[in-house]
């Protein structure tokens, strides 16, 4: 790594040909990802690039056999819906405690992608679209948005719901945020508390709210 935080991945000779392999490097000086992760691509299963300085991602989509990737205490800003895309084999992500302000819609949507669990907390958005809870065809077990600041909540794609269709999905964590504004989108299909208890009952999986301090509904 040179003194602007530029790195290439070097392995240890007892790794040279070994069937997959996990690159780590924590608590150091990267402020960006290493140049050469791609000639790894065949093998590399894992990234822990936690605790570093990395502000912009690069692209990953060569690493398709890459099943988890850890980034938190990064200094990371945004995740576009193209972030992920390729990544075939990806099964976890961990940007929690970045500076993530903004994601993209359908960021989990693409059809290449199989993401089980992706931590987003501890970041700074404000507001979340329905297109990254709601995701149409697919099954995953957790997202967790706690910890951020979010004050509104946006249906920008257009998703529908409907109480009588199992939705996809999986266990979305919203804790300990000062107010989340539902915004009228939703009273087209719910006006009351118990509405929306049934409209969300068909969802498989559980909206999480814990220390939350406010909901509101606007119409």
């Amino acid at each position: 790594m040179n003194n602007k935080g530029e790195s290439v991945v070097i392995l240890d000779k007892k790794d040279i040909g070994a069937a997959s392999i996990v690159i780590a490097h924590s608590n150091g000086w990267l402020h960006h990802f290493p140049s050469n992760l791609c000639d790894f691509k065949s093998e590399l299963k894992s990234i822990d690039f936690s605790y570093n300085h990395i502000k912009q991602w690069t692209n990953l989509s060569c690493l398709y056999i890459l099943d988890s990737l850890n980034l938190t205490r990064n200094r990371l800003t945004t995740v576009s819906n193209s972030t992920f895309i390729g990544l075939y084999s990806l099964r976890s992500v961990d940007v929690s405690f970045n500076e993530i302000r903004t994601i993209d819609l359908q960021i989990m949507s693409d059809q290449s992608l199989h993401l089980f669990n992706i931590d987003l907390s501890n970041n700074l958005m404000k507001t979340l679209d329905w297109s990254n809870m709601i995701i149409r065809d697919k099954f995953f077990s957790k997202i967790d948005f706690s910890h951020n600041d979010i004050q509104g909540v946006t249906n920008k794609v257009g998703i529908l719901l409907n109480n009588e269709v199992n939705q996809n999905g999986g266990d979305i964590l919203l804790q300990n945020m000062r107010e989340v504004i539902l915004t009228e989108w939703l009273s087209d299909f719910a006006d009351t508390i118990e509405d929306y208890q049934k409209l969300f009952s068909s969802y498989r999986g559980t909206y999480d709210l814990k220390n939350t301090t406010n909901i509101v509904i606007v119409e």
